[in-house]
């Protein structure tokens, strides 16, 4: 996977240093000693076939084959996408790699979970590589859950700052996929129709589909750590999911190049944290983006303490930022009909408000 690259610009922020820095943080810090270390394996194409198609599965299955300038001429096809001969091997035993983490998971190999894996894979629709991605990585993991050990409540929290366009379209039709993304609506993927808080699914799958969208810049762990109490775990709780998986992108932390945004390592924690409370602990947490090296090592790092149960250092909560109450009720107004459990919620949070001021 450190083999993708992109090779006009070396430094590109999708930089194969993502995950070597990751996982040199994880193994100075002793957490890897503590862990069951899995290999990596590549993704088979049945397995692929589930969400992507055939012709596009054999498109990139060909560029391994093709010379770098004949690649450099292909990128201009996709968005925001750079193509290198290792590109269809990584992308592989990245959706691989998802796929391993879940199985060990279900089958009670593991209690939990996480993958350092690149490229990522969110963005990445049925039949086009979009936004960094190639193969969807967490939409596969959840397939592979539902095909291969008959799941029918799986929770996808996808907290990267931009939307899972296609995630939420590979699952908005389909119950067995909650899916709840934090992003902010004013950047890539520029698609502010399809990933505003109104979006919430269609047919079987309406209600299991929820946005959090920001409107802006600046959302930090006070902000997320609220979306979590008055819509995520409610809605999670009352879903009941028999398996939890993040798309962790860690662009919303405090540093990073593209978020804009302040979440902390700590605050990363409590999260996952929170979310080890569901599916008796069954958590698998994906890589997706994140480009500060030392942010998105530091945040794993304490996704990882969370998962084994240690002890977490505290956040500091303020008031919210402009935007991010009313957000938090909007996504609470739109998805009301569809689950009780934010009734009391919102209300309790309400008096709560008052009560402070």
């Amino acid at each position: 996977m450190a083999l993708h690259r992109n090779v006009k610009q070396p430094s590109h922020l999708e930089q194969p240093a993502r995950i070597t820095s990751v996982y040199q943080k994880l193994q100075e810090s002793g957490v890897l000693d503590r862990c069951l270390q899995l290999d990596a394996r590549i993704a088979t194409r049945e397995e692929l076939l589930w969400l992507h198609t055939a012709d596009y599965v054999d498109e990139l299955s060909a560029t391994s084959e093709k010379k770098q300038s004949i690649l450099t001429a292909l990128e201009r096809q996709y968005d925001s996408v750079f193509l290198c001969p290792e590109t269809y091997q990584a992308a592989l035993l990245s959706a691989g790699s998802s796929l391993q983490v879940v199985e060990s998971i279900l089958s009670g190999e593991s209690r939990s979970g996480f993958a350092v894996i690149r490229p990522p894979g969110h963005h990445a629709e049925s039949d086009e590589a979009f936004g960094f991605c190639y193969f969807n990585n967490t939409a596969l993991a959840a397939k592979y859950a539902i095909e291969n050990h008959q799941l029918e409540r799986i929770l996808i929290v996808d907290w990267d700052i931009h939307h899972g366009n296609g995630i939420q379209k590979m699952f908005e039709e389909d119950p067995r996929v909650l899916y709840i993304s934090l992003h902010r609506l004013d950047i890539f993927p520029f698609n502010p129709e399809n990933c505003d808080c109104n979006m919430v699914g269609t047919g079987p799958g309406v209600g299991f589909n929820v946005n959090i969208a920001w409107p802006s810049k600046g959302m930090g762990d006070s902000e997320y750590l609220a979306a979590f109490r008055r819509i995520i775990m409610p809605i999670a709780n009352q879903y009941n999911p028999q398996l939890v998986l993040v798309a962790a992108g860690f662009d919303a932390a405090l540093g990073d190049p593209l978020g804009g945004c302040k979440v902390s390592p700590e605050g990363y924690g409590q999260m996952c944290h929170m979310l080890t409370s569901l599916a008796e602990g069954r958590v698998a947490v994906l890589l997706e983006g994140g480009y500060n090296l030392k942010s998105v090592s530091d945040s794993m790092l304490m996704c990882a303490n969370a998962l084994l149960g240690d002890p977490l250092p505290t956040t500091l909560i303020g008031a919210l930022q402009p935007g991010a109450a009313v957000t938090i009720q909007r996504v609470a107004n739109y998805l009301l009909p569809y689950w009780t459990s934010l009734v009391v919620d919102v209300n309790s949070e309400e008096k709560n408000t008052k009560h402070k001021r």
